[in-house]
């Protein structure tokens, strides 16, 4: 491991592997690889930390505790926790970075595992392993595959895809936060957004941008007051509709939702029970809804 003199950051020559307890904080730092043993922490608390290096892929693994308080790292390769290892996001930011090739993430199977905000840049492929995903902050893919690999992903903040985005065979997108924002288009297996309490989220998706579901859509606002409902809402203020699409044959259980400018006339009918029609909506059944099976 050497200092660079005279600027602000470490190269590191081979994989760094961790004993003890170890601090990043307002530099920026690249190393061949990261290894962190059972009982040892590592925080990459501000700056900038590369695991990539040389030619080397720069595979990161953890076995103790990984955070990132408020910093970056950027991954050229796998993302690997394993045992009873797991990584806190804080505000901190992961940056997936292979230009060619696959990159596995694999999260840790603790509770408190969650990235702060996920992105995918580049043109190779992420693809998800072993455990269901939690995103505490925005999810970002905009080049290349991110596969959720039939796996489960939760996201408290918005969502952007303007990449290719593949569920796999199934699995759920459970948009968990309170107001967010669908960007781009993206294709679902299953698209989940309710809320827990007494409040109002607004869900908003991007005009003219499509969101497919291929199997159960779920928005489900707390009650038909006002002030408790799920907002679904355009980006734009003017006339210019979002469009949200449920493939025949799919499921869907809408309730207690306030609709303007969406357009769903490229799949079912979407029915929003107990739910408010605020204008500019085609394909939509909205208000109270009788359903009767025969």
């Amino acid at each position: 491991m050497g200092r660079e003199t005279g600027n602000a950051f470490w190269r590191l020559q081979s994989a760094l592997f961790l004993g003890v307890g170890l601090c990043l904080s307002a530099l920026t730092a690249w190393a061949a690889g990261l290894s962190i043993p059972s009982g040892a922490e590592f925080n990459v608390a501000g700056g900038e930390f590369h695991l990539q290096l040389d030619g080397n892929s720069g595979d990161l693994t953890n076995s103790g505790v990984l955070s990132a308080t408020d910093g970056i790292i950027y991954l050229n390769g796998d993302w690997t926790m394993t045992g009873a290892g797991y990584y806190s996001g804080g505000n901190g930011s992961v940056y997936f970075t292979a230009a060619t090739g696959t990159q596995t993430l694999t999260p840790g199977s603790d509770a408190a595992d969650e990235f702060g905000t996920l992105a995918h840049h580049a043109a190779g492929t992420v693809v998800l392993t072993d455990h269901d995903l939690d995103v505490n902050g925005d999810f970002i893919n905009t080049a290349g595959i991110f596969s959720s690999n039939s796996l489960n992903m939760s996201v408290a903040g918005d969502w952007t895809n303007t990449g290719t985005f593949s569920y796999g065979v199934d699995g759920a997108v459970y948009l968990d936060g309170t107001d967010q924002t669908i960007y781009g288009s993206t294709d679902f297996y299953d698209l989940v957004k309710e809320i827990p309490s007494a409040t109002g989220h607004t869900l908003t998706f991007e005009a003219l941008s499509e969101q497919t579901v291929a199997n159960s859509l779920t928005l489900k606002g707390f009650s038909e007051s006002d002030g408790e409902r799920l907002l679904l809402r355009s980006s734009t203020s003017t006339n210019e509709q979002a469009y949200l699409t449920l493939a025949s044959g799919g499921e869907q259980d809408i309730r207690y939702v306030d609709v303007e400018n969406n357009n769903a006339e490229n799949g079912m009918t979407l029915l929003g029970r107990d739910s408010a029609d605020a204008g500019s909506n085609d394909n939509w059944q909205i208000g109270t809804i009788t359903i009767t099976w025969t």
